[in-house]
């Protein structure tokens, strides 16, 4: 009896060795996104022309970077305070806005040749999407703009 216990023992012990270690500390997915210095240093990197608008008065640009893979894109965020907006090009057609919020409204604006997708609520838009020349483009503002704020960054987007 006393041996089978000491078998049985050494067993557990050596289960117990080979057994993985849980990672310490909190475990999440990659970010994908790789940042930039400069706009000029994104699209080099990415191989994807890319211009913006002027950044309107009182905000600042915060943040650059890219995304590769199968659609790669550029974003650009820049921030007023607590307001962020966000703006994106991308390879293809398929919509690169990472919103996915519900909106009151959605109506096509005639800005861009094929059209202009925007989303909003209350008066303002919080969402504009198109395509042009095999690419996809894509502006958020997580506070909403006025259409006039709205149309001069789609204008400028390339």
């Amino acid at each position: 009896m006393r041996k089978l216990a000491l078998l049985l023992s050494l067993m557990v012990l050596g289960l117990a060795a080979c057994a993985e270690r849980a990672p310490e500390g909190p475990v999440g997915l990659a970010n994908p996104f790789r940042e930039h210095e400069t706009l000029a240093e994104a699209t080099e990197t990415m191989g994807l022309p890319m211009e913006v608008p002027a950044v309107p008065e009182g905000w600042e640009e915060t943040a650059i970077r890219s995304m590769a893979g199968e659609h790669p894109l550029i974003e650009v965020l820049w921030h007023n305070g607590d307001a962020r907006l966000t703006l994106r090009k991308g390879a293809g057609d398929t919509d690169v806005s990472g919103d996915y919020n519900a909106y009151d409204e959605t109506r096509t604006a005639d800005w861009k040749p094929n059209g202009v997708r925007l989303k909003g609520r209350d008066g303002l838009l919080f969402h504009a999407d198109w395509t042009d020349g095999g690419f996809a483009f894509a502006i958020v503002s997580d506070e909403g703009l006025t259409e006039e704020a709205m149309r001069a960054l789609v204008t400028g987007l390339n």
